[in-house]
């Protein structure tokens, strides 16, 4: 993989683990939404993703499907947890790997700083 794809894959995971984490943490009612928040679900996602759905590819998120994708009342708060830290090891894991690739390339390219090889990673 890439350094950007191994910068992608660092991302996903901590969005997933922090998201599973909040899941959790409202289910058990340590993290509580005002009701205000809660009833602007629908114009909180259309503002959130309205940037993206003029674009022709990939697909517009439907905010049914979103709904659908992100509902975790099926699951138990202990369930939620123990996903959350499975993302954040995956998270850790990518990002070594990262680390490790970075350390590569700046010892190949020693007189590049290393600010300038990952910005030119992720063109």
């Amino acid at each position: 993989p890439t350094l950007h794809d191994l910068d992608l894959d660092v991302q996903l995971h901590l969005c997933r683990g922090m998201f599973r984490m909040i899941a959790g943490l409202q289910r058990d009612g340590h993290l509580c939404v005002d009701a205000l928040t809660q009833a602007s679900l629908p114009l909180r996602f259309h503002r959130r993703f309205s940037p993206v759905m003029r674009l022709q590819k990939p697909a517009a998120l439907l905010y049914d499907h979103y709904c659908d994708s992100t509902d975790s009342s099926a699951y138990k708060s202990s369930d939620l947890y123990q996903a959350a830290a499975e993302s954040f090891e995956l998270a850790k894991i990518h990002a070594e790997l990262l680390v490790k690739e970075l350390t590569k390339k700046v010892t190949a390219e020693a007189a590049t700083p290393m600010e300038e090889l990952w910005l030119d990673s992720l063109k």
